[in-house]
């Protein structure tokens, strides 16, 4: 498997999805129109960046394998579906890799751990890791058919790519557009 593939984190299945269902969210409300927190942001920062799959833009090594995905049910990114992958598929991979309570929801405080080792074998994440543990926390914002497994997924993966180290970002024309773009609309999300 080349390294490019390996682009798959954590989130790298589910993120894509996740990310276009809070978009389509914020695009299918009735009344039409933007939600209170983009009501102030310009028109090109309501839709998302025209790009096949962000992931490819931050080389990184995968948090979990390949086969939790596909065992899990999660299309690859680039496939037709839209929207986020219901909570039992992303509760498929945190059990697989142990990280729910038994109550069925995520184990933030395995998640940690998990994380901790991602950046001992990889030091140059140790900012965006650090950073996406802000993730963990309940209180997300997102639409709330958006269960909280995927919204942490969202969260975790927009900020890795967000704050990807520029040794590992990949500098194709789309990849340096979507940077450009979220850099400039990131402001009028909510933290």
């Amino acid at each position: 498997m080349s390294r490019h593939h390996n682009t798959l984190t954590m989130m790298g299945y589910a993120c894509v999805f996740v990310i276009l269902a809070v978009l389509q969210a914020i695009s299918a409300q009735d009344p039409p129109g933007p939600p209170p927190f983009l009501k102030d942001a310009p028109e090109k920062c309501r839709s998302p960046p025209h790009l096949k799959n962000p992931n490819e833009c931050c080389i990184s090594e995968p948090f979990f394998k390949e086969a939790d995905f596909i065992e899990c049910g999660f299309e690859k990114p680039g496939s037709e579906r839209r929207g986020p992958p219901d909570c039992s598929k992303q509760n498929c991979i945190l059990k697989k890799n142990n990280l729910l309570k038994d109550d069925e929801s995520p184990d933030t405080e395995a998640i940690k751990r998990l994380m901790d080792k991602y950046i001992e074998k990889n030091p140059s994440f140790k900012s965006s890791v650090e950073k996406a543990k802000d993730c963990l926390r309940e209180d997300l914002p997102g639409p709330p058919q958006i269960c909280f497994a995927n919204r942490m997924a969202l969260c975790i993966g927009s900020v890795l790519l967000m704050e990807c180290p520029d040794e590992n970002w990949n500098t194709t024309d789309d990849c340096k557009a979507f940077k450009d773009h979220m850099t400039e609309c990131e402001k009028y999300f909510p933290k």
